[in-house]
């Protein structure tokens, strides 16, 4: 297992998006080699501070599964999680507005926009809103990380700076605000272990990656 290395605008880009792949439907090359891959050669980063004694297990069993199951049963699991209303509610709804209580719509605030067009990256307009997906929101952020490095590159400190701000703001007031409650949700109605490691993943790098930024921020 590799050991944590800069915790960059690159490497957290790259787990923001890899996480993100994690929810869409579910594809054979996902389930047998992308998550153990992704698991193993992050772990230092996605469970920081520590790896919870439950990982070495929900490995072995993750691993077991990929012989013992067939793709429809990880599609059915995937369905019966999120998107299931024959039984009036699915098992973990990937929407901010469950947890929330409220319509949410998001759209980048006017400080974003004018980072992105200075970097020259279009910008959702006033009839494209992000997605309110767990899905989307992790893409959205993971894009926030590859401008701040690309910005990095170019020499642009005042963008660079910005993008970070807005990247704290959008965890703080928001995904940090519903991540608990839906991974609590995933991780104990799932049947796989597959998604019991998406959950503690996704929950544990979220809530990290907000304490990392809150304290840069304050330097």
């Amino acid at each position: 297992m590799k050991t944590a290395g800069p915790v960059t605008a690159e490497t957290r880009s790259s787990l923001y998006s890899g996480l993100a792949d994690f929810y869409r439907p579910p594809t054979w090359e996902m389930i047998t080699k992308g998550m153990d891959r992704f698991l193993r050669g992050h772990a230092e980063m996605l469970f920081h501070p520590s790896i919870p004694p439950a990982f070495a297990g929900l490995m072995a069993r993750l691993e077991k599964e990929t012989y013992e199951k067939d793709l429809g049963e990880f599609q059915s699991e995937y369905e019966r999680l999120f998107f299931d209303p024959p039984r009036g509610e699915s098992v973990a709804p990937p929407f901010a507005s469950f947890y929330l209580r409220e319509t949410i719509t998001l759209y980048p605030s006017k400080q974003l926009e004018s980072c992105w067009r200075r970097i020259d990256k279009a910008v959702p307009g006033p009839n494209e809103p992000m997605q309110e997906t767990i899905e989307g929101e992790l893409r959205f952020l993971g894009l926030l990380c590859e401008n701040q490095a690309k910005a990095r590159k170019e020499g642009s400190p005042e963008v660079e700076n910005c993008l970070k701000r807005e990247q704290f703001k959008f965890l703080a007031d928001h995904l940090t605000q519903w991540i608990e409650a839906f991974a609590r949700r995933l991780g104990s109605g799932s049947r796989l272990a597959f998604y019991q490691l998406l959950s503690h993943a996704t929950y544990n790098f979220v809530s990290s990656d907000s304490r990392r930024l809150q304290e840069h921020l304050k330097r």
